[in-house]
C-alpha cells in the first residue's frame, strides 16, 4: 500500500508539473501574442509619427520660403525708400538754403502718435 501511494503520489506529481508547465506556456504564448500586438500598435504609431513629423517639416519649409518673400520684399521697400529720401533730400537742398531749412525745421513738431 505503501508503494501503491507513493506511486500515486509520484503521478500526482507529474500531472501537477505538467499541468504547470502547460500553464506556463500557454501564459508565454499569451505574452508572446501580446507583445506581437504591442509590436505592431508601436510600429502603427512610429509610422503616424513619421508621417506628422513629415508634413510638419513641410509646413515649417513653406513657413521658412515664406518669410524669405515677405523679407525680400520688405528690402526692396527699404531700398525703394532710400532712394526716394535721397532724391528728395537733394530736391530740398536745391530748393532751400541752410537757414530756410534751419527755419523750416524749428518751426516744425513731430506727432509720434500720427506719424505726422
Amino acid at each position: 500500500m505503501k508503494k501503491l501511494n507513493k506511486q500515486k503520489a509520484k503521478e500526482d506529481e507529474l500531472i501537477n508539473e505538467r499541468i504547470k508547465k502547460e500553464q506556463d506556456l500557454k501564459l508565454m504564448e499569451e505574452n508572446y501574442k501580446n507583445a506581437e500586438d504591442e509590436l505592431v500598435g508601436l510600429r502603427m504609431k512610429v509610422k503616424q509619427l513619421q508621417k506628422d513629423c513629415r508634413m510638419y517639416r513641410d509646413e515649417l519649409d513653406d513657413i521658412h520660403r515664406e518669410n524669405e518673400f515677405d523679407r525680400e520684399q520688405l528690402l526692396d521697400s527699404i531700398r525703394d525708400n532710400e532712394k526716394e529720401l535721397d532724391f528728395l533730400k537733394r530736391v530740398v537742398t536745391i530748393a532751400f538754403s541752410d537757414e530756410e531749412l534751419l527755419k523750416i525745421r524749428q518751426k516744425s513738431q513731430y506727432d509720434s502718435i500720427e506719424h505726422k
